[in-house]
């Protein structure tokens, strides 16, 4: 915490972390939000990289956790598994793969990425670093168009 003190005040620190946040929650317009609030673009761009690896890094295991319990409880009370809207799921899965899911990774968000990525390919070893790249590309594009188009305070 102390070295990143020495390059960031208390200040741009909370707010890095705001940024951050965000960027687990709305990746596709936080870099535009913070452009337009004034932040450097490789800022912005350092932002939402680390936003979206720490969301990834925290949400994989608990929503590989959210569908075991799940499952297990739609068992236990004696419900289908296989649904109907899973079947559509499972179709846009096998028509995209997990290639798809991570081209479509930015526009979707982390949260639902993720959700997609530990229910449908939980067991690739590739999931999450294709997931970190993909959001690495997306904010290097997303950071440079909204550059391009916002105008500096």
């Amino acid at each position: 915490m102390h070295i990143l003190t020495l390059a960031f005040g208390w200040a741009e620190l909370l707010e890095a972390l705001g940024w951050m946040l965000l960027s687990i929650v709305k990746f596709v317009v936080t870099p535009s939000l913070a452009l337009a609030a004034g932040v450097p673009p490789l800022r912005v761009f350092a932002i939402c990289t680390t936003g979206a690896a720490v969301g990834i890094a925290a949400l994989y295991p608990l929503s590989r956790r959210l569908f075991a319990w799940r499952t297990e409880r739609r068992i236990r009370k004696g419900l289908p598994v296989f649904t109907t809207s899973r079947r559509r799921v499972v179709h846009i899965k096998q028509r995209w793969g997990l290639w798809g899911i991570v081209a479509f990774s930015g526009a979707i968000s982390v949260p639902i990425a993720v959700l997609l990525g530990a229910k449908y390919f939980g067991r690739s070893r590739w999931i999450i670093p294709a997931l970190m790249l993909s959001f690495t590309l997306w904010a290097a594009v997303l950071t440079y168009v909204s550059w391009r188009i916002i105008p500096s305070p």
